[in-house]
Order: C-alpha cells, then structure tokens, then sequence
C-alpha cells in the first residue's frame, strides 16, 4: 500500500502512533531524514532478522531515496506478518518539507 508524502507529513505534525522507517544508508540518513524516522538499512536488513522491537501491530511506514526499495521492504515486512504497512511514494526525493540532519536513530538487528 502506497502512502503520499503528504499524507505522512499530516501524520507527523498529528504526532499520530506509528513506525517511520528509513531504509537508505546511514550516511544519506545523517545527510537528511524524516522527522522521527529511524534508520534501518534494507542491506542490514535483508541480512538479519526483523527486529523484534518494531510492533507488526503498529501501522509502519517506510520510505527511501525513491520510493522503489520502500516498496521491497513492505513486501518483506508484509509476508513477515506486519498488518499495515506503506511505502511513501516517490521516497524522499518527494519530499518537500523540512527535514532533519544527524546521527542516526538506528534500530539494530
């Protein structure tokens, strides 16, 4: 399932419950995030197990440079049983607010 940049800005400033995930390198996630998002790698992901620490309760919402590998991990996060996951459309390239810059919030695995 898709959701626009938009969207997830709405939810940002609501500060709604949910995951935001980063999935691009460390390096392009301390060069500029999401506001709140976590870093998570998808080479660090497709290499260890999902961490237990993310609730597949929790609507999650992943987003990369373009939007293309958001998609592969939602795929991969939806067979391993989270409910309601999104890609955000168009990655951050998208994106067309402010965002943040600095160390990592890195969710290990």
């Amino acid at each position: 399932m898709n959701i626009s940049p938009d969207e997830v800005k709405k939810k940002i400033d609501a500060r709604e419950d949910f995951t935001l995930i980063d999935v691009r390198p460390t390096v392009q996630y301390e060069a500029g995030h999401l506001p709140g998002a976590l870093s998570m790698p998808i080479a660090t992901l497709l290499s260890s197990e999902i961490c237990p620490c993310l609730s597949k309760e929790k609507e999650t919402i992943i987003y990369c440079q373009t939007g293309l590998t958001s998609v592969r991990v939602s795929n991969i996060l939806t067979a391993a049983g989270f409910r309601e996951v999104k890609s955000m459309v168009g990655g951050i390239l998208a994106w067309p607010y402010e965002v943040v810059t600095g160390s990592a919030i890195t969710v290990s695995l």
